[in-house]
């Protein structure tokens, strides 16, 4: 028997790829200045709202230091909302 297509309950969002550490085995500090940057806030809460029926972990970090976003601690508070 087919499973039914579904959407997926883990994602990934990453706040920003910047990172203030230069690390030689980090994969980061091959980004270009012009590849690095922030996540902006509108693309944020569409995203949001495109998951939240089907999230069940939103993780906000992968290759960047999340710490830097300036709208880090909105971000937490309109995910935990979701999940």
């Amino acid at each position: 028997m087919i499973k039914p297509l579904s959407f997926p309950e883990y994602y990934i969002i990453e706040p920003t790829n910047v990172c203030n550490y230069k690390r030689s085995i980090c994969p980061n500090r091959l980004y270009s200045k012009e590849e690095q940057g922030y996540t902006d806030w509108a693309l944020f809460v569409r995203l949001l709202s495109q998951i939240k029926d089907c999230a069940q972990v939103i993780q906000l970090y992968w290759m960047g230091e999340p710490m830097l976003h300036p709208e880090l601690f909105e971000m937490i508070k309109m995910r935990k909302q979701i999940t």
